[in-house]
């Protein structure tokens, strides 16, 4: 990562990471919030979207999440990349299982979530050497902030490495297969975001997307291939139901 201006490191922050957990791994889960009880009320509510990468071994699979006995979310995910936007789920410890959709004893992931009341969520599922495992990001908007922030993730493999302008005083770049950076401290305006991707070919391809600081605090930019093969960057709002 190379920031060129140094006007930003003065006032954005930015996080990279590559998050990935196996089955054979045991997931972190959001701590509960201070105050809160370790169990939820009843009638407390979370809300979670579904995201699923392209798996290599071409499989569609289906995730369930379980609270004892009774089935919150059960849903069919199809072998190509799969985003479904926020739905209401009860707040509190979860079962969260992903499993062949082909052979429903074939269980995946098995792991245990902690979804907060009032809280937003983004489980990713994604394969890694053969293996299929669960990122949880919390989604979280902090309370009576004054700046925006920007998530920027790639699920083009066709790319090689990415560069992230932001406005006149932020340039980064992204390198890898599937690069991710998150940008905080953004100034709470609308700001144009300038997207170059290089291909292993040596090809280069810009985008241009427009956000709304103002009306949009938190929001994920998603590099990814259309049905056609062509990448259509598009912004979607953490935090908020469309």
């Amino acid at each position: 990562m190379h920031v060129l201006s140094p006007l930003a490191r003065g006032w954005v922050m930015v996080v990279l990471a590559g998050l990935f957990c196996t089955a054979t791994e045991t997931l972190a889960e959001p701590r509960p919030k201070k105050g809160k009880p370790a169990e939820a009320a009843a009638d407390e509510k979370a809300q979670v979207r579904l995201w699923k990468d392209v798996f290599a071994t071409d499989r569609a699979v289906k995730i369930t999440l379980r609270q004892g006995k009774k089935t919150a979310v059960e849903v069919r995910l199809a072998e190509g990349l799969q985003f479904l936007d926020y739905q209401e789920i009860p707040a509190g410890q979860m079962v969260v299982e992903v499993t062949d959709e082909a052979d429903g004893n074939a269980r995946l992931v098995t792991t245990n979530i902690a979804f907060d009341g009032g809280d937003f969520f983004t489980l990713l599922v994604q394969e890694n050497d053969g293996k299929i495992g669960i990122e949880v990001i919390d989604d979280a908007r902090r309370s009576g902030a004054t700046t925006g922030e920007l998530s920027v993730r790639s699920f083009a493999p066709m790319l090689t490495s990415l560069r992230v302008k932001i406005g006149e005083d932020l340039n980064v770049k992204l390198d890898g297969p599937a690069p991710f950076a998150r940008f905080r401290g953004l100034a709470r305006q609308t700001v144009q975001v300038d997207t170059t991707g290089m291909e292993a070919g040596g090809k280069q391809v810009n985008w241009a997307n427009e956000i709304d600081f103002r009306a949009i605090p938190r929001a994920t930019l998603l590099i990814l291939p259309d049905a056609y093969g062509r990448i259509r960057p598009r912004v979607l709002v953490d935090g908020a139901a469309r």
